[in-house]
């Protein structure tokens, strides 16, 4: 279920991050929604760049919405200077369905994008997307019944879950929950269709 909260004053498909938005599912990102000097500054799976001027970053985007897709779920909160969206989206590569989870915090001038700051937990392909799943499944019933989950390592030792943004489990750690264990992958992609082009490093002037 989508969950949109409009920011005050906003004329729904008219204002710059309406378009942007309808954009990204459609897979086609507007050309003239960017200021000419719009900064995107991008922290994907362990990584983070800078992108500057509006066709890199177009050029970027695009390439990261490459396949029309649909929101599972869009907050939106307007800010001083423009938004906070949040968004899961969903979408068919080669036949395969994939997904993101992503934060955007946009700043507008002068009616268009001036900087975008891009979250991005990475692209999760059909069987990452079961697994993860599952996993929730594992964990709900490890609360439910009161289960002591805990990580080990694939040598038998103790290891700790890793969490939080662009980190996932080490392909050598598996999980036990209570007597249960499952093996974990993580997926190398750092961000969707991610590409290392008109990149700047971050702190790069």
């Amino acid at each position: 279920m989508t969950d949109v909260m409009e920011p005050a004053g906003a004329t729904p498909m008219m204002d710059p991050v309406s378009r942007f938005l309808t954009g990204i599912e459609a897979a086609e990102i507007p050309v003239d929604v960017f200021c000419d000097n719009v900064v995107l500054d991008a922290t994907v799976p362990n990584w983070r760049f800078r992108v500057r001027g509006a066709d890199a970053v177009r050029a970027e985007l695009a390439n990261w919405y490459a396949d029309a897709g649909r929101f599972e779920e869009l907050k939106r909160v307007g800010t001083g200077d423009g938004e906070l969206v949040e968004l899961t989206l969903s979408w068919r590569e080669a036949g395969v369905p994939h997904a993101c989870h992503q934060a955007h915090v946009i700043h507008l001038r002068d009616g268009q994008i001036a900087a975008i700051t891009v979250f991005c937990g990475g692209r999760w392909s059909e069987p990452l997307l079961e697994e993860m799943a599952q996993s929730q499944l594992r964990r709900l019933s490890a609360i439910a019944f009161g289960a002591n989950t805990q990580v080990w390592r694939a040598d038998g030792g103790p290891g700790k879950l890793a969490h939080g943004c662009g980190h996932s489990p080490s392909p050598t750690q598996r999980i036990r929950t209570g007597r249960t264990p499952h093996p974990r992958t993580s997926d190398s992609s750092r961000g969707r269709g991610h590409k290392m082009t008109n990149v700047e490093r971050a702190g790069t002037p």
